[in-house]
């Protein structure tokens, strides 16, 4: 068999991968998985055996799984968008989820392209769990993108969750030390550094570095730390989550981030970190069923691609074939047609007009609205030079946020907004935002994509 991570051939039997240490779960069967027929019982999730850790009682019953794809651009790159919907089924909560998709060419056994995007969330039972993950690359010289195989597993992380452990913001330099010890999970902070990088009297940003040990005897599977930014009077300005994998017995990762702050100085007086410690011991691999790759009829001849998560594009150059891959499919297995349904005319029409208009957002008095943006491919690559994934700050009284929405999700209290540019995340969007139905005044300042990205890229 192959691991799932890093696509290396294993022993059937190996419960480890030998060359990036990933836990190799037991495979089901895709061919019994099918989303348009479900089983009468959800498949069981199935993970490595480890000897002192119990193995989650869970199921993800999926409700739907497709993949659409765009015909070459100009330059030969192809678009690929994955999605799939289930209900989360387990006496454990899950904390991270995490699509991963293969496109393997015409003849089911050359893997092409991937791409892959984690989410980040509780996830208790009966919760509803939609990720969505897109690849962009080229397929090779004549091959069709809805000829190709799809091939996913969603890989969920149920963990417990630690006592929350609070820090201070420092007005300047720099504080750290050893944090707490989770015997009963069996890990701990060695150490940990929160530094104060930049301060002003309008702003400030902090890097927070965690050093993450394994203090049991058998491998974690993940250790998860939500970050989150308080004032003194418990309200939240900003939240992160910091995820390391893998960890062995007695070995030790580090994780960082960067906290921005939009607060007076006077404000920020008494502001804490409040962290989170989530160990999960397990990995349940739930596979997908094959699936063929459906045109986007309005992006099929797009030169503006975009993606949601991380895309990569495979090299389709070797002549080697393998009889199983790491999902364990036959590569001789029969693919599931999957049908393109058209729209109404004038329901495009009103889609297209939605599409272009634009909503202005504005946080609640007396609360700030923390947003984050996450740049897709397409902008990351005409922005090479910066090395950064996201960016966010807080709106205060005076600012407002206007997008032009090409769709908006929910998760959990998080609105989700997609646009051409990727996608930006309205934080506690309830209690924190609502939508101004009238234009915002002229002394407003006004965040739109071209500031935001302006302060994306010069950071």
């Amino acid at each position: 068999m192959f691991c799932f991570k890093c696509g290396s051939q294993q022993a059937d039997d190996a419960k480890f991968c030998g060359v990036c240490g990933t836990g190799l779960a037991t495979v089901i069967d895709p061919r019994a998985v099918s989303p348009e027929a479900p089983a009468s019982a959800p498949p069981k999730l199935h993970s490595p055996a480890l000897p002192e850790a119990p193995v989650a009682d869970a199921r993800l019953g999926v409700e739907d799984w497709s993949v659409t794809c765009t015909a070459p651009d100009s330059d030969g790159d192809v678009r690929f968008e994955a999605k799939v919907r289930g209900e989360y089924q387990g006496t454990a909560s899950a904390h991270v989820a995490r699509l991963l998709w293969i496109a393997f060419g015409p003849s089911g056994s050359i893997p092409l392209l991937q791409g892959d995007n984690t989410l980040t969330q509780d996830i208790d039972d009966e919760d509803s769990v939609e990720i969505e993950a897109g690849g962009y690359g080229k397929l090779g010289e004549g091959v069709d993108p809805a000829a190709c195989q799809v091939r996913g597993q969603v890989v969920l992380y149920p963990g417990e969750k630690q006592a929350p452990w609070t820090l201070s913001l420092p007005e300047a330099g720099q504080a750290g030390g050893k944090g707490p010890a989770w015997s009963s999970a069996g890990a701990e902070i060695a150490g940990w550094r929160l530094t104060c990088s930049e301060s002003s009297d309008e702003s400030a940003s902090y890097t927070l570095f965690i050093l993450a040990r394994n203090t049991g005897r058998t491998p974690l599977a993940a250790v998860t730390f939500r970050v989150r930014v308080k004032n003194r009077k418990g309200d939240v300005w900003s939240t992160e989550h910091l995820t390391t994998e893998r960890l062995a017995p007695g070995e030790m990762r580090n994780v960082e981030t960067t906290l921005y702050v939009s607060e007076r100085a006077k404000a920020r007086k008494g502001a804490v970190v409040d962290l989170t410690g989530i160990v999960c011991p397990l990995a349940l691999v739930h596979p997908l069923a094959p699936v063929v790759a459906v045109f986007k009829a309005d992006d099929a001849a797009s030169d503006d691609p975009e993606t949601s998560g991380s895309g990569t594009d495979l090299d389709d150059n070797s002549d080697e074939t393998a009889d199983e891959n790491e999902f364990g499919d036959d590569g001789d297995q029969p693919v599931e047609e999957t049908t393109l349904s058209c729209e109404p005319m004038e329901d495009a029409v009103m889609a297209q007009e939605s599409a272009t208009k634009s909503v202005t957002w504005a946080p609640e008095a007396g609360k700030p609205g923390d947003w984050t943006f996450y740049p897709n491919a397409k902008l990351r690559k005409d922005y090479a030079d910066c090395d950064r994934d996201r960016t966010g700050l807080d709106c205060q009284q005076g600012e407002v946020l206007s997008l032009i929405p090409q769709k908006t999700d929910r998760r959990g209290k998080t609105l989700i907004v997609t646009i051409a540019e990727g996608r930006v995340e309205l934080g506690d969007f309830d209690a924190s935002w609502h939508e101004l139905k009238t234009p915002p005044s002229e002394d407003s300042i006004v965040w739109d994509i071209d500031r935001i990205v302006e302060e994306w890229s010069s950071e």
